[in-house]
Protein backbone atom coordinates (compact mmCIF):
# COMPACT_ATOMS: atom_id res chain seq x y z
CA UNK A 1 0.00 0.00 0.00
CA UNK A 2 2.76 2.84 0.73
CA UNK A 3 4.65 1.48 -2.64
CA UNK A 4 1.26 2.47 -4.33
CA UNK A 5 0.71 6.00 -2.53
CA UNK A 6 4.72 7.11 -3.15
CA UNK A 7 3.86 5.65 -7.40
CA UNK A 8 0.11 7.71 -7.31
CA UNK A 9 2.15 10.91 -5.81
CA UNK A 10 4.99 10.14 -8.20
CA UNK A 11 2.71 10.74 -11.11
CA UNK A 12 0.03 12.42 -10.06
CA UNK A 13 0.15 16.33 -9.94
CA UNK A 14 0.45 17.86 -6.62
CA UNK A 15 -2.44 20.57 -6.59
CA UNK A 16 -5.74 20.82 -8.55
CA UNK A 17 -7.28 23.55 -7.30
CA UNK A 18 -8.82 25.03 -10.56
CA UNK A 19 -6.68 28.24 -10.85
CA UNK A 20 -7.94 29.50 -7.67
CA UNK A 21 -4.97 28.92 -5.24
CA UNK A 22 -1.51 28.48 -5.20
CA UNK A 23 -1.14 26.06 -2.22
CA UNK A 24 -1.79 23.03 -1.06
CA UNK A 25 -1.23 20.32 1.35
CA UNK A 26 -1.50 16.83 1.42
CA UNK A 27 -3.73 15.16 3.36
CA UNK A 28 -3.61 11.39 3.38
CA UNK A 29 -7.00 10.74 4.48
CA UNK A 30 -8.33 11.91 1.68
CA UNK A 31 -6.01 9.56 -0.63
CA UNK A 32 -7.35 6.93 1.40
CA UNK A 33 -11.39 7.66 0.99
CA UNK A 34 -10.12 8.06 -2.77
CA UNK A 35 -9.03 4.63 -2.70
CA UNK A 36 -12.32 3.57 -1.31
CA UNK A 37 -14.03 4.48 -4.04
CA UNK A 38 -14.35 8.05 -3.58
CA UNK A 39 -13.20 10.94 -6.74
CA UNK A 40 -11.66 13.18 -4.51
CA UNK A 41 -8.25 13.23 -6.12
CA UNK A 42 -5.13 12.92 -4.72
CA UNK A 43 -5.04 13.31 -1.56
CA UNK A 44 -4.08 16.89 -2.16
CA UNK A 45 -6.03 19.62 -0.54
CA UNK A 46 -6.23 23.25 -1.72
CA UNK A 47 -5.75 26.17 0.68
CA UNK A 48 -7.16 29.71 0.44
CA UNK A 49 -9.13 29.85 -2.46
CA UNK A 50 -9.77 32.99 -4.18
CA UNK A 51 -12.86 34.76 -6.10
CA UNK A 52 -15.63 33.45 -3.65
CA UNK A 53 -14.64 30.15 -4.10
CA UNK A 54 -14.05 26.45 -1.56
CA UNK A 55 -14.10 22.82 -1.92
CA UNK A 56 -11.05 20.53 -1.43
CA UNK A 57 -9.88 21.32 -4.97
CA UNK A 58 -11.69 24.91 -4.98
CA UNK A 59 -13.98 23.43 -6.83
CA UNK A 60 -17.27 24.72 -5.48
CA UNK A 61 -18.42 28.00 -4.79
CA UNK A 62 -19.11 29.45 -0.80
CA UNK A 63 -21.91 29.48 1.02
CA UNK A 64 -24.15 32.91 -0.29
CA UNK A 65 -21.93 33.21 -3.66
CA UNK A 66 -23.38 30.76 -7.29
CA UNK A 67 -22.17 31.15 -10.77
CA UNK A 68 -23.63 29.67 -13.78
CA UNK A 69 -21.31 27.59 -15.12
CA UNK A 70 -17.86 26.36 -13.91
CA UNK A 71 -16.08 28.76 -16.34
CA UNK A 72 -17.99 32.10 -14.37
CA UNK A 73 -16.68 33.97 -11.35
CA UNK A 74 -18.73 33.37 -8.40
CA UNK A 75 -21.20 36.18 -7.55
CA UNK A 76 -22.90 37.05 -4.49
CA UNK A 77 -26.50 35.71 -4.18
CA UNK A 78 -27.33 38.91 -2.21
CA UNK A 79 -30.93 37.27 -0.65
CA UNK A 80 -32.63 39.14 1.20
CA UNK A 81 -32.53 37.64 4.66
CA UNK A 82 -35.39 38.84 5.96
CA UNK A 83 -37.58 37.06 3.10
CA UNK A 84 -35.33 34.07 2.24
CA UNK A 85 -35.10 31.01 3.71
CA UNK A 86 -31.14 30.69 3.42
CA UNK A 87 -28.49 32.75 2.39
CA UNK A 88 -27.54 30.55 -0.30
CA UNK A 89 -29.34 30.74 -4.15
CA UNK A 90 -29.36 28.62 -7.24
CA UNK A 91 -26.72 28.48 -9.66
CA UNK A 92 -29.05 31.69 -11.52
CA UNK A 93 -28.65 33.95 -8.53
CA UNK A 94 -32.46 33.23 -7.36
CA UNK A 95 -32.97 32.50 -3.84
CA UNK A 96 -35.23 30.64 -2.05
CA UNK A 97 -38.16 32.54 -0.60
CA UNK A 98 -40.36 32.25 2.87
CA UNK A 99 -44.05 32.05 2.78
CA UNK A 100 -45.93 34.84 0.52
CA UNK A 101 -42.48 36.72 -0.10
CA UNK A 102 -41.14 36.89 -4.07
CA UNK A 103 -38.59 38.23 -6.24
CA UNK A 104 -35.08 37.06 -7.21
CA UNK A 105 -33.87 37.96 -4.46
CA UNK A 106 -36.97 37.54 -1.59
CA UNK A 107 -37.12 41.13 -1.06
CA UNK A 108 -40.92 41.77 -1.49
CA UNK A 109 -44.50 40.46 -1.22
CA UNK A 110 -46.69 38.56 -3.41
CA UNK A 111 -49.12 39.85 -4.79
CA UNK A 112 -52.00 39.70 -2.58
CA UNK A 113 -50.27 39.45 0.53
CA UNK A 114 -48.97 42.19 2.88
CA UNK A 115 -46.51 42.96 6.06
CA UNK A 116 -43.35 41.55 4.58
CA UNK A 117 -41.48 40.29 7.59
CA UNK A 118 -39.12 37.20 9.43
CA UNK A 119 -41.97 35.31 9.16
CA UNK A 120 -42.72 36.03 5.11
CA UNK A 121 -45.94 38.00 4.53
CA UNK A 122 -49.66 37.28 5.11
CA UNK A 123 -52.49 36.70 2.91
CA UNK A 124 -54.93 39.22 2.13
CA UNK A 125 -57.52 38.70 4.22
CA UNK A 126 -55.90 36.61 6.86
CA UNK A 127 -55.99 37.43 10.14
CA UNK A 128 -52.41 37.51 11.74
Amino acid sequence: EEILILILLLCLPACNCNGKSRQCVFDPELLRRHGNGYRLGNGYRCLNCIDNTDGINCERCKEGFYRWSQQDRCMPCNCNLRGSVSAQCDNHGRCRCKPGVTGDKCDRCQHNFHSFSEAGCIAVGKIQ
